[in-house]
């Protein structure tokens, strides 16, 4: 008889070629001679692969050790068999009988349920002599079911022409993996970047969500393909950032590859729940089908963002993304799939083609949904520096002094800043929102120690203004309480008509001891002047008595 198996999803249908036709009263050939077996079993043998081009060569019924190196037994599949109606199966011409014409001959009192276990195995034991339509019911974890299939119990050995009463099946299930980058904008490897980015408040950024593409995705099953990213409070997405590439490998450049046009996806961003959702439309879906049988594998989904000023300092903003692919099956199978066969019958044994089988058949019309979410989210950070003004000498908190952040000396200089700010009633001032470090450092990381200049550009009133920009350096520190500060810098001011220069210290007060010791030299001078003085104003009395 000739047996249908759907081993993968992955666009390689099993098809083995066992016998001569399906009713048992045909005579078996070669050493099959003796009569057919009354009942068999099937032993199904269910794997995720990621890489479906390392499914192999099709089984022949026999159990084998042949499996991929990367395939992970998957327990709790849950599969169903129905034994076909004889009197159909009898009609049903090989080379274009599928899964689909044959649903609607099951006998549904012939049904059987079972689950795979820790080894991905499940077995229905005693079953009669016939065709068997087989389907995943039910699948387990990121893992798209497997269409469904059609098995003779039992078959004939292709090599030894024996019968075979215990038949194996290794179908096999696509896993769909889904990863997260973030890199500066115009950043096309991406993958290079390392997960953590830092970044400027208000500075636009990219998010790059790369998703593993079904292998057989097809939109004559009202396929669903959407990825959504439900943003943290402290992200803005920016409308009309969205492209979506369809690229080969995992590490190829994006500038190399396909860009979908705007009528292949849609973009819908809910402002109540700060969450964008894209998804492949038809059209699509039509032109992702035919890249992937060129032999493209991922999409990556890229989209701007930036930080608010609501973000905490200092420490890592993550965030994810979710993809989420079903299959319509009552779309696909049509409004009379329960009454009849599809009507795009496919050879099947002699092109491979897998057109006309369709997804999940549990009878009833319901969707398949593989979800799959972001296992290691990539974060972005920003930090800040703490100014506190002081009065020379006598530690004077003193509001109204404004200030300049520059990232060079020239552009301190030139008035060029990347933030303005002024003292407040406590004498201090906050510049948030810093870029600090390399992309690739984590938020509490010097391994670049980001510099900053800072610039005085109006003293409080009666105080020297601070003569020359100061370079501060990015250290990360915490200091006792819920704020994590790259710098903390005590600024002196020196009254008018006072001697000695304004300047930063980062906490020390080695130049008020340096302005004391001025002090008392010019108190110790004038003193001796005074003395002096007072010599010759002694001598000049004394003369005249």
């Amino acid at each position: 008889m000739k047996i249908l198996k759907r081993m993968n999803m992955g666009g390689k249908l099993l098809s083995i070629l066992l016998a001569a036709l399906f009713m048992v009263s045909v005579p078996v050939t070669d050493a099959s001679a003796a009569s057919m077996p009354t009942s068999g079993s099937l032993t199904i043998h269910k794997y995720a692969l990621e890489n479906m081009d390392n499914v192999g060569d099709p089984n022949n019924g026999n159990p084998t050790v042949d499996i991929p190196s990367d395939a992970e037994p998957l327990a709790g599949v849950e599969f169903t068999v129905w034994q076909i109606d004889p009197n159909a199966a009898a009609g049903m011409a090989p080379g274009v009988t599928t899964a689909t014409q044959a649903w609607p001959h099951i006998m549904a009192s012939t049904e059987q349920t079972g689950v795979t276990n820790a080894k991905g195995e499940v077995k229905f034991s005693s079953l009669p002599q016939g065709i068997y339509y087989v389907a995943e019911t039910k699948n387990s974890g990121n893992t798209v079911s497997c269409d469904p299939f059609l098995v003779s119990v039992p078959m004939v050995n292709p090599d030894t022409k024996e019968w075979i009463t215990d038949v194996h099946a290794y179908p096999k299930n696509q896993s769909l993996a889904i990863d997260k980058f973030v890199a500066a904008v115009g950043t096309t490897d991406y993958y290079e970047v390392k997960k953590n980015l830092p970044v400027e408040v208000g500075e636009r950024f990219n998010w790059y969500v790369r998703t593993q593409l079904p292998r057989d995705i097809n939109p004559i099953r009202a396929e669903y393909y959407v990825v959504s990213d439900t943003l943290s409070s402290y992200f803005e997405y920016q409308p009309g950032t969205v492209k979506v590439y369809i690229i080969p490998a995992s590490d190829s450049d994006l500038k190399d590859f396909t860009v979908l046009s705007d009528s292949d996806y849609t973009v819908n961003f809910d402002a109540a729940t700060n969450t964008l959702t894209t998804g492949l439309t038809t059209t699509g879906i039509t032109k992702v089908k035919n890249l992937v049988d060129s032999g493209d594998r991922y999409a990556v989904i890229e989209y701007g963002c930036i930080v608010n000023d609501s973000a905490p300092q200092g420490v890592a903003l993550y965030s994810g993304a979710k993809l989420e692919y079903t299959r319509d099956t009552a779309s696909a199978r049509g409004a009379s799939y329960n009454g009849g066969a599809k009507t795009e019958a496919i050879n099947l044994l002699s092109t491979g083609n897998n057109t006309g089988i369709t997804t999940l058949a549990n009878g009833n019309g319901t969707s398949n949904t593989v979800t799959a979410t972001v296992a290691l989210q990539p974060e972005v950070h920003t930090g800040m520096i703490g100014i506190t003004k002081l009065a020379d000498g006598t530690k004077e908190l003193l509001p109204g002094a404004e200030f300049g952040l520059a990232k060079t000396k020239e552009d301190a200089l030139a008035g060029n800043f990347v933030a303005t700010g002024k003292t407040d009633n406590n004498g201090e001032l906050t510049f948030s929102g810093l870029k600090y470090g390399l992309p690739g450092d984590k938020p509490n990381e010097n391994s670049n120690n980001t510099t900053f200049w800072l610039a005085e550009t109006k003293a409080p009133g009666g105080y020297k203004i601070m003569k020359d920009p100061v370079e501060i350096t990015f250290n990360y520190q915490n200091d006792g309480t819920d704020k994590y500060y790259f710098a903390r810098v005590n600024v002196y001011n020196v009254l008018l008509g006072k001697s000695g220069e304004t300047g930063p210290q980062t906490g020390d007060t080695s130049n008020v001891y340096i302005y004391l010791g001025i002090m008392a030299l010019s108190l110790a001078a004038l003193i001796i002047i005074l003395l002096q003085l007072r010599k010759k104003k002694s001598a000049t009395d004394n003369k005249q008595v």
